[in-house]
């Protein structure tokens, strides 16, 4: 992993937005995003308090320079930075990935919160031991107040566990998932609450467009878009150090506040 930003800013309010799948449904052709996507940016264009985006992968549906041209042509006429959790469609030219955007793999500070980004396709889905250790170590040296994670597989995925979770696909899992034995067990005696976000959901109205999960300290949510029932966004307001965390549908369905509707996790 390598650090992005080393800024340690003093307590400050911050509001961010989550997007999975943000390239739509399946098949689709779109320029460059799920439509209903692009109205919510479009409005999005004049909400001076947005800090930044965060596209949780398949952000384009062909890794090619034609398809991330467009994304870029298209995120340049807004005056806040984008952040990108690269998925497997993202990935399929990891060297036209990396020449563009760099390793996948990072992190930054900002206003005592750690925003952690990784990349699952290599390893299965699984967070290594080393990525496991760096936050917990980053937790460790620095005060934070929140610990955001932002993925696009869904790494707590478990038939058992969490049934609720319908992946897009299970493109490039391993037949060994070791969060709930390795990762788990670490992060949740961190004292500081950590939210995962992933975005490999939502491609299809199958009902699982949207899950909530928790295990202590740990926050699992698993959001995207392009079934056209229930597409929806995350957006994330830090006051104070406290996190606020809603569901907006883009669709006429109301905001819905999440802070207290997650499913328990049992081990």
């Amino acid at each position: 992993m390598t650090s992005s930003c080393q800024e340690k800013d003093k307590k400050e309010s911050l509001h961010f937005f989550v997007a999975g799948h943000s390239y739509g449904g399946p098949g689709t052709t779109n320029y460059p995003f799920h439509p209903p996507f692009m109205e919510y940016l479009e409005i999005a264009k004049s909400d001076s308090t947005l800090s930044f985006g965060v596209l949780t992968g398949d952000i384009v549906q062909e890794c090619d320079t034609t398809s991330w041209n467009n994304v870029d042509d298209y995120l340049s006429a807004f005056n806040f930075d984008f952040h990108f959790a690269a998925g497997n469609h993202d990935l399929k030219n990891r060297k036209l990935f990396e020449n563009r955007y760099g390793n996948p793999n990072y992190y930054f500070e900002k206003g005592r919160n750690l925003f952690y980004f990784v990349d699952l396709l290599e390893s299965g889905w699984n967070i290594s031991k080393d990525q496991t250790e760096e936050i917990r170590q980053l937790t460790e040296d620095n005060i934070f107040d929140n610990v955001f994670v932002f993925t696009h597989h869904v790494c707590w995925y478990d038939s058992i566990k969490t049934p609720q979770i319908k992946p897009n696909s299970n493109y490039g899992k391993s037949t060994k998932q070791t969060f709930y034995d390795q990762a788990l067990p670490i992060l949740s005696k961190i004292q500081t609450p950590i939210y995962f976000f992933a975005g490999d959901v939502g491609a299809n109205p199958i009902g699982s467009e949207i899950t909530l999960h928790k295990y202590k300290n740990i926050h699992l949510i698993a959001s995207g878009m392009g079934g056209g029932k229930w597409d929806n966004i995350i957006q994330v307001f830090v006051n104070d150090g406290k996190t606020h965390i809603e569901v907006d549908y883009l669709s006429n369905q109301i905001n819905t506040s999440i802070d207290d509707v997650y499913n328990e996790i049992y081990l």
